[in-house]
């Protein structure tokens, strides 16, 4: 790539790293507060919300899990920045329903219809080295795992201050304009790209694909420990936001800020490796 070139690759970056972060804020941004949607919701009994929670939270990652080896398919054969570009507007339409929800149900089909559309965070790695120069490529994809890291932080901040100023359905709605904007960004950034990524043939079953990789051993080892990890990780993030509020009275934000160690020490150790 020219020095000529290098601005286009600044602005794509700043393009990709912008609708990471923004992607990666999206989950973290309302996920350890659902407790307490479905309660307003109607939903009475600790039991009743500890399950609809569960389920709720476990069902976007399990689908975004399953369907990833499908959309990076299809990012080879259709462009890659059109399948984060897709992800992102489909974020923005699943937000702005989950602001007019009426029952629990509800919100746990729209979050299977979230994880659907989701699984771009390969994706955009794969954008960020393709764009930059050979010499810029480990300086472009640490910029998109910072952004990675970062998102899930200050998400629960970002979302629990927001909700503090404007309630529930206020932040949902807000979250779906900030995806729209995103994608619009992106895609006036990128759109001229978009037919250069066309055109790779869609061999094989992806499937098949990943299976073939679960039999290396190595891949079994790493796998397990991030499934462990994220397990542990997860089950206990998805409800302390919840259980700092029920237990000591504070604030939603002050909640999030609480919240916001777990992936601020994630990002340190990223940095540090």
């Amino acid at each position: 790539m020219s020095d000529a070139a290098a601005p286009d690759w600044r602005r794509n970056q700043a393009a990709v790293t912008g609708a990471t972060f923004i992607g990666f804020a999206g989950f973290t941004l309302v996920m350890p507060f659902l407790p307490l949607y479905f309660e307003q919701l109607g939903v009475q009994s600790a039991r009743s919300v500890a399950i609809w929670s569960g389920l709720s939270l476990g069902v976007t990652p399990a689908v975004t899990a399953a369907m990833a080896p499908v959309w990076a398919r299809l990012a080879e054969r259709y462009g890659r920045k059109m399948m984060v570009g897709r992800s992102l507007i489909s974020f923005m339409v699943i937000m702005g329903a989950l602001a007019v929800v009426r029952a629990p149900w509800q919100v746990f089909f729209l979050r299977a219809i979230q994880g659907f559309f989701a699984g771009y965070g390969p994706i955009a790695l794969t954008m960020a080295a393709e764009s930059a120069p050979p010499d810029k490529i480990a300086t472009a994809i640490g910029w998109v795992h910072t952004a990675q890291r970062l998102g899930p932080a200050l998400g629960p901040v970002i979302g629990g201050a927001v909700t503090d100023l404007i309630g529930w359905r206020g932040t949902f709605v807000l979250i779906g304009a900030v995806f729209m904007v995103v994608a619009a960004v992106l895609t006036v950034r990128t759109r001229a790209q978009w037919g250069e990524e066309k055109g790779a043939k869609f061999q094989g079953n992806p499937f098949a694909t990943h299976l073939r990789l679960l039999g290396i051993p190595r891949v079994r080892t790493v796998l397990s420990v991030g499934l462990i990890e994220t397990f542990f990780f997860f089950g206990a993030f998805s409800f302390l936001g919840a259980y700092f509020i029920s237990r000591f009275g504070v604030s939603l934000t002050l909640a999030g800020v609480l919240l916001a160690g777990f992936g601020i020490g994630g990002l340190l150790y990223t940095l540090m490796v």
